[in-house]
């Protein structure tokens, strides 16, 4: 198909009366495919040099407000750069609070707010947001979420930090010397699967009346530690017991029947095993 050059002024513009101008092609009038509509910036001279060599840049350029005016919110659609499918915009960048500006993806972009965003550029720095969490997925399978406080495998607990030949240096640590150590525990009253809440648990405090605790899915070097914290064990005997099939040092399940009593079990990835128990008795 030949080219056929039209001469457009430098600035072709509508005038000022026009309503949502548009610049499309006709709807086909037979049935036959239709053509793509292409919008290409200005290609270098075949043996052009220097900087000449590269092409244009494409600019799409949204006015700012005048008379004193501010952006408003990118969720209106009015002053945003947007690009639609099927007249819904799935890419748009707009204003959302002060100086800062936001790049909104899929479906969120319809309804950008300050916490409904996919970029943002403000004060130098780059950040992804969500309204309650960052959710990192590959091939559509989730990975690991970052709350306000919080970084933590999204789906299991055998996800590793680092491979053996790529490592993370210069980790900050803690001196057990001259700092406290915190770790993650919680405390319950009723039947219970470890690690059904937000984080990974470490020490399970057992409170209330009998009920069996259950272990979660074996990880190598795992470390748990159970505890009658009610300190009612003798009568209101606290069950531990493995997610499936796994043993407690060869046994089905683990007892707790001593007022206070405590233990810690280690698993090697298939198996649990008691490495330290503690009879309820203060020497």
């Amino acid at each position: 198909m030949s080219t056929v050059v039209i001469p457009i002024p430098a600035n072709f513009q509508w005038p000022p009366g026009t309503a949502a101008p548009t610049l499309s092609q006709a709807t086909q009038t037979s049935d036959v495919a239709t053509n793509a509509l292409t919008v290409k910036s200005q290609a270098p001279f075949a043996t052009a040099t220097a900087n000449n060599r590269y092409a244009a840049a494409l600019v799409f350029d949204v006015p700012g407000p005048t008379n004193g005016g501010t952006f408003l919110p990118a969720s209106t659609g009015i002053g945003t750069f947007d690009i639609d499918f099927a007249e819904s915009p799935v890419f748009r960048y707009g204003f959302f609070a002060a100086t800062s500006y936001g790049l909104y993806l899929g479906a969120s972009a319809a309804a950008a707010s300050a916490t409904n965003y996919t970029i943002v550029k403000e004060t130098g720095d780059t950040i992804f947001n969500d309204s309650a969490a960052l959710i990192f997925a590959i091939g559509g399978v989730l990975q690991f979420q970052l709350n306000t406080n919080q970084l933590y495998p999204q789906t299991d607990n055998s996800k590793a930090l680092g491979l053996a030949s790529f490592r993370w240096s210069n980790v900050a640590t803690v001196s057990l010397l001259t700092s406290s150590m915190q770790v993650a525990q919680v405390s319950k009253g009723t039947t219970y699967a470890v690690d059904s809440g937000a984080s990974p648990d470490f020490l399970v405090l057992l409170t209330g009346n009998a009920f069996t605790a259950t272990l979660p899915v074996p990880t190598a070097g795992r470390v748990l530690k159970f505890k009658d914290a009610a300190g009612n064990a003798s009568t209101q005997n606290k069950t531990i017991a493995p997610h499936a099939a796994e043993t407690i040092d060869g046994a089905a399940s683990y007892v707790l029947t001593l007022n206070k009593a405590c233990v810690e079990l280690t698993s090697d990835g298939t198996n649990w095993f008691v490495t330290g128990e503690y009879n309820g008795t203060v020497i």
